[in-house]
């Protein structure tokens, strides 16, 4: 599990929820700008920064396809509740984007 003093957390917004002062990125695990990683891989990493104190996670349904980065720390998320039995909202704060409609979804090839 994380070492939850490891990591300088901060209040985020103003319900008492703290999350580590240092977020991770998740953009460029689903290929936005390179070629993607292999879900198996993207656990990994998520829950190395996990174990390094990290939770405050960035995400966004444009990063990848079928909410795969959504998916990953969801799986991360689950595994140390189950291990540990607590609350996910204490472990994992995930940063959501709104939804974006990708070019290329609109476009019809004639």
């Amino acid at each position: 599990m994380a070492a939850q003093n490891s990591m300088e957390r901060v209040k985020l917004g103003n319900q008492g929820l703290e999350v580590s002062k240092l977020g991770y990125g998740c953009m460029g695990l689903t290929g936005f700008y390179n070629a993607p990683i292999s879900v198996e891989d993207g656990i990994a990493i998520i829950k190395e920064a996990f174990n390094k104190g990290i939770t405050f996670f960035d995400t966004a349904d444009v990063y990848g396809k079928d909410h795969s980065n959504e998916y990953m720390i969801g799986q991360v998320t689950l595994t140390y509740c189950d291990a540990y039995c607590l609350d996910p909202r204490q472990m994992i704060c995930a940063l959501l984007r709104v939804p974006f409609l990708r070019f290329e979804d609109k476009i019809e090839n004639k």
